[in-house]
């Protein structure tokens, strides 16, 4: 028996019916076994269970669930009682804070390195003039010293040296923007739309176009309607062809296709030639947590995630012979 609250966390009618073998089927494939061996152990010796698992609802949404169970007798009968408690936004925010916290205590903070370890390295280089200015103020030697000294001071390093700090801050601020936008959306995220996803992906194609002159963006779509939220949408494949872009090679080509594969949902496709995405970060996405071992290289790949499973979607990534493959699944309207 389901209470009025569980079949909503189930996506199903009031009128549903469950069974034990067809509760169990909602988990997550890769989560079943645990609640499947937690049931039997509880029924066997009355050992209560506390877990956290993902449910895939009847709508295909994917939920973090908290499910307790323990065996009671009533009335000389005996019953296994559980609970089951919507714990998605709370494992969300504990992505997200595990994920930022990371990006400004890691890639913030070495990007910062950088800057600061060239500004020295600049000023000291800078610094080799300023004897040379001294001695030369009133000297008659003046100009053939001061060009000895400006012949050997290593302008081409310096050069470089300012250009990093330069891509570094500019990097800084980047990752400060997005971190705006992103959190400006999710405060928003509830407000679906229905719009179309192919016209959605010619306008992102076409300023990607001109942003990466060198690269091939290849689309193909027909009118597709999804119902969703549009600039969380946006976002999320904003993130996935700049990742695309970014690591694909110097004259990246990039395949984009959206099919609709039954009357609810709608598949979004990203196809690069890249080297791939490394392991780990592929396997702390699917595994939805990261550890010092385990984590991404930005967070990127973490917004499309998170914004496309508020939204009812999902982002999976298919390494394939020629790059990877990233699968964006949408609810259809």
């Amino acid at each position: 028996y389901w209470t009025e609250g569980t079949r909503l966390i189930h996506d199903v009618p009031e009128s549903y019916e469950p069974t034990p073998e067809a509760a169990i089927e909602f988990y997550h494939p890769e989560d079943r076994e645990a609640v499947e061996q937690a049931v039997r152990r509880c029924q066997r010796t009355g050992e209560p269970y506390d877990l956290e698992l993902r449910l895939i609802t009847a709508e295909g949404r994917e939920r973090w669930v908290q499910t307790r169970g323990e065996f009671v007798t009533e009335s000389g009968t005996e019953t296994l009682r559980g609970t089951v408690q919507d714990i998605t936004e709370i494992r969300e925010n504990e992505q997200q804070l595990t994920v930022l916290n990371r990006v400004l205590r890691h890639n913030l903070r070495n990007n910062l390195n950088v800057v600061t370890a060239n500004a020295e390295l600049l000023r000291e280089q800078l610094e080799q003039l300023r004897p040379a200015i001294d001695r030369c103020r009133d000297s008659a030697t003046a100009p053939e010293e001061l060009q000895e000294t400006l012949a050997a001071f290593p302008f081409t390093d310096a050069l470089d040296n300012v250009e990093q700090l330069e891509a570094k801050t500019w990097e800084l601020l980047a990752t400060a923007d997005k971190s705006r936008e992103l959190a400006d959306i999710i405060d928003q995220i509830d407000q679906t739309d229905t719009f179309d996803i192919g016209s959605l992906l010619s306008s992102l194609v076409s300023e990607y176009e001109t942003q990466h002159p060198d690269a091939t963006i290849s689309v193909e779509s027909a009118q597709i309607a999804t119902e969703a939220n549009a600039e969380s949408v946006s976002l999320a494949v904003e993130e996935l062809l700049e990742n695309a872009l970014t690591h694909a090679g110097p004259e990246p080509a990039i395949d984009i296709a959206v099919d609709k594969p039954n009357e609810s949902r709608v598949e979004l496709t990203i196809e690069d030639d890249g080297p791939g995405i490394p392991e780990a970060e592929r396997q702390a996405l699917e595994e939805g947590q990261e550890t010092p071992l385990r984590h991404s290289s930005g967070f990127g790949l973490w917004t499309a995630s998170w914004l496309l499973s508020r939204t009812g979607g999902a982002v999976s990534i298919i390494e394939t012979e020629s790059g990877t493959c990233v699968r964006v699944d949408l609810p259809a309207a």
